[in-house]
């Protein structure tokens, strides 16, 4: 038994500038997302099959995706992108015609949760759907 690298591994454009709809869009849809967590958390009768936000979330996320800020988030995930993590790398790699960054965010760990900037702010994004309103997968 050993530790095991914990991770999450991006691919989307090499530089990530939303426009300014684009980011209305992205900032509406996290606090979509975080809205129906904060209505999920009080309400006992929540109809999670119905709502379309809360898709893969576990009841126990609910508290902490409640208390995001989309706004932060979003600030946060831009700076990664950028190489403001020290727990991520990237590299720019060409598929062809295309371009694309693949990034990289996490560190060794014998079962905890990474505590680092880079993977924290790319789960966060992904549980407020952020990661897929800018194409990224």
């Amino acid at each position: 038994m050993g530790a095991d690298l914990i991770a999450y591994t991006v691919v989307g454009p090499p530089k990530l500038k939303p426009s300014k709809v684009l980011r209305k869009k992205a900032l509406a849809h996290a606090g979509h997302v975080i809205a129906a967590a904060q209505q999920a958390e009080k309400d006992p009768d929540f109809d999670w099959d119905q709502d379309k936000f809360l898709k893969n979330f576990e009841p126990e996320m609910l508290p902490e995706v409640a208390s995001l800020e989309a706004e932060t988030v979003l600030d946060d995930l831009l700076s990664v992108w950028e190489g403001n993590a020290r727990d991520s790398t990237s590299r720019v790699i060409a598929f062809g015609k295309k371009k694309l960054r693949v990034l990289t965010a996490g560190e060794m760990s014998w079962g905890d949760e990474p505590e680092g900037f880079g993977y924290q702010t790319l789960r966060n994004a992904d549980r407020l759907g952020l990661l897929d309103v800018l194409g990224i997968e």
